[in-house]
């Protein structure tokens, strides 16, 4: 079994509330669920205004198309010109 994990860093540009910031993350995370079948979750940002931390946890059984789905997403998520990805951590 192959599992890959991403940390995504971003930036929710034009949130000018908490309420208008957690729209945007929501619906990012759940058009990648359905688009890609991953596990995705907020992890820090909670009261912050603007910023956001995502985590991204593929799994299966081969190591090139677990790596590829979790490109994609995070291909994905940088092309939403609702948010500005400043750093991506891959965890093997």
């Amino acid at each position: 079994m192959i599992v890959s994990a991403v940390l995504i860093k971003l930036l929710v540009t034009d949130s000018r509330s908490l309420k208008e910031r957690r729209a945007v993350v929501n619906s990012l995370k759940q058009r990648m669920k359905n688009k890609f079948n991953l596990s995705i979750a907020e992890l820090d940002g909670g009261e912050k205004l603007n910023y956001c931390e995502i985590g991204i946890a593929a799994v299966g059984s081969e190591s090139r198309l677990v790596e590829e789905t979790v490109s994609k997403a995070v291909n994905f998520i940088e092309s939403d010109m609702r948010v500005e990805v400043f750093d991506v951590v891959r965890i093997v």
